[in-house]
């Protein structure tokens, strides 16, 4: 049997995800998930360190340090854009993050996920996990607007491209 509910969070822009219990299986799991329309191709995996990651460390797997000595104790993370990571992962969003330990956060293709081993039965978790969730999501529109207004001070113009993990700079005319 599975449970679904539609969760609308105020933070920023971003207006809801999706957290359902995949409870037909025996290895339960309560993923939550909203879009990132602005990512970029940016894809982060942010997870708490464990035996298996400290080995991976120690022989030289991916450990992106972001400059917060609390979450860079705890926490994994692997990008295929470090300094967008570095930026992505900033300030208030970090220590959103360290709220929700339990949980696993992933953005590749535009969506993020968080998801918890297990059925998360405790709301205040949840609630944790979710403000984390709207903190990246909204992470995104904040580093929009700041590479807009550090390229029209350098004279030039931020351009999308889905497929790109930072902006395109262009010259104005």
């Amino acid at each position: 049997m599975n449970r679904k509910a539609l969760v609308t969070i105020a933070a920023g822009a971003i207006a809801r995800a999706t957290v359902f219990t995949a409870c037909s299986t025996p290895a339960q799991s309560t993923p939550t998930s909203t879009a990132v329309p602005n990512s970029r191709g940016v894809v982060l995996s942010i997870y708490a360190e464990n035996v298996l990651a400290s080995i991976g460390k120690v022989l030289g797997a991916q450990d992106v340090e972001v400059g917060a000595p609390r979450f860079d104790a705890f926490f994994v993370v692997k990008s295929n854009a470090e300094d967008v990571a570095r930026a992505w992962l900033h300030g208030d969003v970090t220590e959103d993050l360290c709220q929700a330990p339990d949980f696993r956060f992933e953005l590749e293709n535009g969506t993020l996920r968080a998801t918890f081993r297990g059925l998360v039965d405790d709301g205040p978790k949840l609630a944790r996990a979710l403000r984390a969730v709207a903190k990246l999501a909204a992470r995104g529109r904040e580093l929009e607007g700041e590479w807009a207004e550090a390229a029209s001070r350098a004279g030039a113009s931020s351009a999308s491209r889905s497929t790109s993990c930072a902006p395109i700079w262009a010259a104005s005319r």
